[in-house]
């Protein structure tokens, strides 16, 4: 019996320390009788250049330069090919692929990506993490702020979860009995940590679970960074023009605010209740269609946002201004010195 377990997310639910620590321990799962699919860390990159109806626009495929349909085209049989021989020659009981991407390729890429698992394994199971709204909302923005993005009324209209067009259509192609959404909260998770969670779900015992060398990313800011971040990318661009005029990222930049932002103390970074539940009453009918799915109301296990609104982004006390200013500071020797050095 040839089993395949799909992960497909939710964005902002553990899913890059999954990947990575599946990824860091491939050879201890294997020998555990799970095989984590080698080819890349995040599968998102294969599995959504695949099936995705314009892969030539997918972010990581511009990157590396296969940004027309002729040089997907391309691109896309290599991984083909690839991804089929890892499938045909796989040995282990349990095969795992884990991007949380999938969750928005389109309904007939979700169709083709069916119909080519099918091909190499006689059992699929879809599994799913569901982040409580605000919550996520909050993690978006975040994100969004270290990317470079200020917060604005399109990013927050952009930073809603869209949960049944995100599972609706494995529901629809791979069967209701064969998909399993599962809430991301502590209090709803195998020992309470989304990596113990997984692994329990995949069937490793708590004894070799706890052999693995673990990984984890996308850590939180303060409140006082995402202020900062906030103005800062609003004022100072994220790209800049090289030489021949052509946009870049600034690569100073982004050294600074990493600098900065990594070492602002405070609390962590939330939203204001008022905007986030602003976004959530926008979506009730979206909310109501995944508490279905997952058996239990969101809100209970969501998050609580801070006092005020948006202004409080605008503004800055005079000890929150001191610690940026030494910061800065800082930065600017750093700068110096490496000048100096050049």
């Amino acid at each position: 019996m040839r089993k395949l377990v799909l992960h497909i997310g939710m964005h902002k639910t553990g899913t890059s320390s999954i990947q990575q620590t599946m990824f860091d321990n491939r050879a201890f799962l294997e020998a555990s009788g799970i095989n984590y699919l080698s080819s890349h860390v995040n599968h998102s990159v294969p599995i959504y250049s695949l099936f995705s109806e314009a892969p030539h626009r997918y972010h990581i495929n511009v990157q590396a330069g296969f940004d027309t349909p002729d040089k997907c085209a391309v691109y896309n049989k290599t991984l083909e090919s690839r991804l089929a021989g890892l499938f045909e020659t796989n040995t282990s009981p349990l095969f795992v692929i884990s991007g949380e991407d999938l969750s928005v390729i389109q309904d007939g890429g979700v169709e083709r990506l069916h119909e080519f698992l099918r091909r190499y394994f006689d059992e699929i199971v879809v599994l799913g993490y569901v982040r409580p709204p605000k919550s996520f909302i909050s993690s978006i923005v975040q994100e969004s702020l270290k990317s470079g993005r200020h917060i604005s009324a399109q990013l927050l209209k952009e930073a809603v979860p869209n949960y049944r067009a995100r599972f609706e259509k494995y529901f629809n192609v791979f069967g209701m009995r064969n998909v399993t959404l599962h809430l991301f909260h502590p209090e709803r998770l195998f020992k309470h940590d989304i990596l113990d969670d997984f692994l329990y779900r995949l069937g490793l015992s708590e004894s070799l679970a706890e052999r693995l060398t673990r990984r984890t990313t996308n850590q939180s800011i303060s409140m006082l960074a995402g202020k900062f971040l906030h103005v800062a990318n609003r004022t100072i661009p994220r790209f800049c023009a090289d030489d021949e005029g052509q946009l870049k990222v600034n690569v100073e930049r982004a050294k600074s605010f990493s600098k900065i932002v990594s070492d602002l103390p405070g609390e962590k970074f939330l939203l204001p209740e008022l905007v986030m539940n602003q976004a959530v009453d926008s979506i009730g009918a979206d909310i109501t269609w995944i508490e279905g799915r997952v058996g239990e109301s969101l809100s209970q296990f969501d998050i609580v946002g801070t006092d005020g609104d948006l202004d409080a982004f605008e503004s800055f006390t005079f000890d929150e201004l001191s610690q940026i200013s030494i910061l800065l500071n800082q930065v600017l020797k750093d700068l110096d010195a490496s000048s100096d050095r050049k």
